[in-house]
């Protein structure tokens, strides 16, 4: 952004986009970025901006799309002055305030909107900015605020659906999500968020419908591909993922993270060797990208060669140290191993980064129970059904735990949670059973877990001799 005419952006109050040249002009933008073609879609924001430097919608647009730029910094620098010329306009406030990176970003916006309490954006920016540092509580505070001054803002309730999926409210998530696209029919950005909150409850042919509706709306996007592969992966149709990162590649054929997640979709399909053709492509575009080295870390774990997957990891770690995912595939390297001391280290380094990644708990717990340390993995154990009570694996992990350690009344709560769950798991019914006949001595109790099992379709054959010999007490 350069040029004399910054300097007139704030003569006026800025405002959302409303002239039709305006509506015009940022849909031929749109359409631009749905057809792949980012550039021209810059070049056009920066002269709509010069032509109609009142409207934030212009300028928002066109700070997302500087970002990756070599310039985005004088950028900031801009918006930066634009704010001390005008201190006392919220729009100037607020875009430099959403340029600004963590703690010191929501600390603008939370000036912003104390300042400005009727000025919907910054609400809903200062609502994103607390989600990300999990401040969840105080995001939601942030978002309703914005939703009781412009209910009908369709960024509001997309972002209200991000904060609901962290409180653990997948269904009230959804059902923001699907107002946003309500009020906002071509959005691309919620349907990514509702593909994948679909695909994590368990209604992966739902989210497929969603995420093919993207590809339809955006063919030339790659990120609608990319998005696309990663819920095929998580369904199981590997094979197809490929395909659509294959898709976004040729989209985008010099951006490093869809190189990055084409070799990842090439290695879980067992193609190391294209997987690894790609990573150096990668690498070769960005020699410092974090994940591109982890990728090469993940094709040399499936090729079970230990020492290069350690060194990759490594370097990832100290390229990126905020990713506790490179602690975690640390701590899977060093238990395969078996050196479980390091791992156990590795997989709590990576849950203090990233709490609330339930698997880093688990690996953690598991590590634990084999190293013997089974005090210590109860209490990991119990830490998970504290942090994700709707996770069954957690209360199962701990029941199991809690019986093996001969605390009673601990593994039947747990097993009883469980099932609170989902009622007809059988594993969980015949833990229980067992634990009701062995350690409580509760033999009417038992029987009836026993017959419960049977009734869910529990296969276990030695189940029937046990039923007959309590019926014989």
């Amino acid at each position: 952004m350069r040029g004399r005419w910054l300097p007139i952006l704030f003569c006026g109050a800025l405002a959302y986009a409303g002239a039709p040249d305006v509506r015009s002009a940022l849909a031929g933008v749109d359409r631009k970025l749905r057809a792949g073609e980012r550039r021209e879609a810059l070049q056009a924001l920066t002269g709509l901006v010069k032509r109609h430097p009142d409207s934030i919608d212009a300028h928002v647009l066109y700070q997302d799309l500087s970002r990756d730029s070599n310039s985005f910094a004088a950028i900031t620098e801009h918006y930066r002055q634009l704010f001390r010329d005008s201190p006392d306009s919220a729009a100037a406030h607020y875009l430099y305030a959403r340029l600004l990176e963590g703690a010191r970003s929501v600390s603008e916006l939370k000036r912003l909107t104390r300042k400005h309490p009727e000025f919907v954006a910054g609400h809903v920016a200062l609502a994103r900015g607390l989600r990300r540092a999990r401040k969840y509580s105080h995001a939601e505070k942030a978002v309703l605020r914005a939703l009781k001054l412009r209910p009908e803002h369709a960024r509001a309730h997309e972002i209200h659906g991000w904060i609901l999926e962290k409180r653990k409210k997948p269904q009230e998530a959804e059902v923001a999500y699907r107002r946003a696209l309500k009020l906002n029919p071509d959005g691309l950005r919620v349907r990514y968020k509702l593909a994948h909150l679909l695909t994590r409850t368990k209604r992966g042919k739902e989210a497929l419908t969603v995420v093919t509706q993207t590809t339809k709306l955006a063919p030339g996007d790659p990120l609608t591909w990319i998005h696309r592969g990663i819920v095929l992966f998580a369904i199981g149709r590997s094979e197809d993922a490929v395909k659509a990162y294959e898709t976004a590649m040729k989209r985008a054929p010099a951006d490093a993270l869809t190189l990055v997640l084409l070799a990842e979709s090439y290695a879980e399909v067992s193609q190391f060797d294209r997987a690894e053709r790609t990573i150096e492509r990668a690498l070769t575009l960005d020699p410092r990208f974090a994940r591109a080295h982890a990728a090469r870390g993940y094709v040399a774990l499936r090729r079970a060669d230990l020492d290069l997957a350690r060194d990759c990891y490594l370097r990832a770690q100290r390229l990126d140290t905020k990713n506790g995912g490179y602690l975690y595939y640390l701590g899977l390297v060093y238990e395969k191993r078996n050196e479980l001391k390091r791992a156990s280290r590795y997989y709590r380094w990576a849950t203090a980064r990233q709490p609330d990644r339930m698997t880093y708990r688990f690996a953690l717990g598991l590590s634990l129970e084999r190293e013997g340390r089974r005090e210590d993995a109860l209490r990991v154990y119990k830490e998970i059904t504290r942090l994700a009570p709707e996770n069954i694996d957690g209360w199962i992990r701990y029941g199991h735990m809690s019986a093996d350690l001969n605390r009673v009344r601990q593994a039947v709560k747990a097993f009883e949670s469980a099932l609170v769950l989902a009622p007809n798991t059988t594993e969980v019914i015949l833990s229980l059973a067992i634990v009701l006949e062995t350690g409580a001595r509760d033999t009417e109790a038992a029987l009836a877990m026993y017959r419960r099992y049977k009734a869910a379709g529990g296969k276990d054959p030695r189940v029937a001799d046990w039923i007959r010999k309590l019926e014989g007490r």
